[in-house]
């Protein structure tokens, strides 16, 4: 969840929509499907970004493999004052019936 700056809400929304800086910096990963960022309340300028994932392995692996432009692309929203404060609402991973690893699973 992200409370946006106020004033910066459509550099918020071409930084985290579709083209992106988000959505380039997750595309570089393999198993990343795609992000969905939408504004839950015009009022205090909260939006809700949910990216998707193949299997919680293909986020992992982008975890592990990306840490350094990760935190470069956060301090970088941080520094041009987009962000007023963000909060990590939850990890959810849906159960897949066919997956035979046992990669995924579902925290509520």
């Amino acid at each position: 969840m992200f409370w946006v700056v106020d004033g910066e809400q459509a550099s918020f929304e071409q930084t985290f929509g579709a083209c992106g800086a988000w959505q380039a910096l997750l595309a570089c990963s393999e198993g990343y499907l795609g992000t969905e960022a939408r504004c839950e309340s015009q009022v205090e300028r909260r939006y809700r970004v949910l990216d998707f994932w193949t299997s919680h392995a293909a986020f992992e692996t982008f975890r592990g493999r990306f840490a350094g432009r990760y935190e470069k692309f956060n301090r970088l929203v941080s520094d041009e004052g987009l962000i007023e404060r963000q909060w990590l609402v939850g990890t959810y991973y849906i159960a897949d019936p066919n997956d035979t690893e046992g990669d995924d699973f579902v925290l509520a």
